[in-house]
């Protein structure tokens, strides 16, 4: 049992180092591209249009980048409403049947112990100990106490990434289709 607690935590804490190289390669992406942009804007060269829409761009491009600083505050979760509001929808997603008699403590997920296992006496009953012999002050009870809040830490690392790279990719897509549509204004001479 003791092994098994102790893969577990590391195995969350793997998933968090995983989150936060992702969140800080989307913040280096995001550095450049403002830079690139921000360059063109005060370089010489290019259309007064461009120039705007380099600007527009990398004006709209510090929301994800500000979104992917927040991961790595040290909230553990459900303060804020953008938080709560994914907490939301992914519970909405998911299946009456999840519970933890239906996985094998093995793939029990970071995610899946963030929703259904939110205490030390649910963790370790659903990994089966038996919790009446289980101290508060144990060795079993500590990890299942760091293993929820690791798995807190690692899915609010995790969403936040993920509501990142949609953001910027929604930005990137119309960033290109206004510049199509631009280009093929100028292209036509309206």
């Amino acid at each position: 049992m003791k092994k098994l607690l102790e893969k577990t935590y590391s195995e969350i804490g793997s998933n968090i180092a995983f989150a936060e190289a992702k969140n800080g390669a989307l913040i280096t992406l995001n550095t450049a591209i403002i830079a690139l942009s921000s360059g063109l804007v005060f370089t010489g060269g290019i259309s007064l249009h461009y120039r705007w829409l380099f600007a527009i761009f990398a004006v709209l491009m510090i929301l994800p980048l500000t979104i992917s600083l927040f991961s790595f505050s040290a909230a553990l979760g459900d303060e804020w409403t953008i938080i709560k509001r994914i907490n939301k929808a992914v519970e909405k997603n998911r299946s009456i049947n999840d519970s933890p008699l239906n996985y094998p403590p093995k793939y029990m997920s970071f995610e899946y112990i963030h929703f259904n296992l939110t205490t030390p006496e649910k963790y370790l009953e659903a990994i089966g100990s038996n919790i009446d012999s289980v101290l508060p002050n144990s060795l079993k009870y500590q990890l299942a106490i760091q293993i929820i809040a690791l798995s807190r830490v690692a899915y609010r690392k995790f969403a936040l990434f993920n509501l990142a790279i949609k953001l910027e990719l929604i930005i990137l897509i119309a960033s290109i289709l206004v510049s199509v549509v631009v280009l093929m204004l100028k292209l036509f001479g309206c």
